[in-house]
This record gives structure tokens, C-alpha cells and sequence, in this order.
């Protein structure tokens, strides 16, 4: 498995280092990269959605790689004119998770580089998840308990649709 894991890092990693080679033409362009989550190194919990998250490690290290093709600049300086001949990019991580905050910060500090985060302020100060967080905790309780049913009820009294798509678990 460890061997497996060593091949698709590598070769993410050079995928990576591909893309940022074809980024050094984008001169005068300006690129957005949307991160949502960032988590401890030694959190090796298992996340709902691997995708939405990265480790500070991770983090760290995407932030090297990018500056080294780009300029990293503010949000709100994105018209502004350059001295450098970098292409611009700009961090930014949806929805304000808490972890934002404890994790990422850090890292954005420590790089001295500036990031936007969007904050979901309709979740601020109350106790609310959200849509697809609720739909993994639901399909995690299944698959545990082996409920399949349990699963598409939820969707069938949650999720609209016309008489004639109910989702069953024979479609």
C-alpha cells in the first residue's frame, strides 16, 4: 500500500511541476486557487471529503512551489500594475472553517504571503453543518450499520423531485 501511495505522490508531484512550467507563459494573467480546508500534519482522522482538505505540510508546500512561478498577491490588488514579470495568483479558502484560522493562518504568516478567505456568515455563532457534511455523516451511519434503506429515505424526504424519480435502492 506505502508503495502505492509513494507512486501517486510522485506522480502528482511531477503533474504539479508540469502545470507550473506551462504557468510560467501566463505572464500578465492572473490565476485564483480555491482551497477549503487544511488540517494538523498528525491528523490522520478519516475526513468526509479528502478532497476539500490538505495538511499545513501540504500547504507549505504548495506555497513554495507557487511562488517560485508566481507573484502571490492580495485579492484587492489584483488591477494593480507589477514590477515583477511573475504571473499573478491569488490563495483563496471558501466557507471560513475553523481550521482556516488554527492551520492555514500560520502558514500564510510564516510564507508572508496574503490569502481571502470567504466566510459562510449565515454558520457563524450557530450550531449548523453543512448540506454535504449531514449527506456523509448519513451515508457513514449506512454503510456502518449496513442501512442502505436508511439512506435513500433520507433523500427521498430531503431532496425534491416529481413523483416519478423517487430514488429507491433498486434504481
Amino acid at each position: 500500500m506505502n508503495n502505492i501511495k509513494t507512486l501517486i505522490k510522485i506522480f502528482i508531484g511531477l503533474a504539479y511541476k508540469s502545470y507550473c512550467l506551462i504557468f510560467q507563459k501566463l505572464k500578465g494573467k492572473n490565476i485564483i486557487l480555491m482551497y477549503h480546508r487544511v488540517r494538523d500534519d498528525s491528523d490522520h482522522a478519516l475526513l468526509y471529503d479528502s478532497a476539500m482538505y490538505i495538511s499545513r505540510h501540504i500547504l507549505q508546500n504548495n506555497i513554495k512551489e507557487i511562488s517560485r512561478y508566481f507573484e502571490i498577491i492580495n485579492m484587492d490588488d489584483i488591477n494593480e500594475s507589477r514590477l515583477s514579470n511573475k504571473p499573478t495568483c491569488i490563495l483563496t479558502f471558501d466557507d471560513g472553517w475553523a481550521d482556516n484560522y488554527s492551520y492555514a493562518l500560520p502558514v500564510l504568516v510564516e510564507a508572508n504571503v496574503p490569502a481571502t478567505i470567504f466566510i459562510t456568515a449565515d454558520y457563524i455563532g450557530k450550531n449548523k453543518s453543512f448540506w454535504f457534511h449531514d449527506i456523509w455523516l448519513i451515508a457513514q451511519s449506512c454503510l456502518e450499520n449496513k442501512l442502505s434503506s436508511e439512506f435513500f429515505a433520507y433523500f427521498n424526504k430531503h431532496v425534491p423531485y416529481q413523483e416519478s424519480s423517487t430514488i429507491t435502492e433498486n434504481n
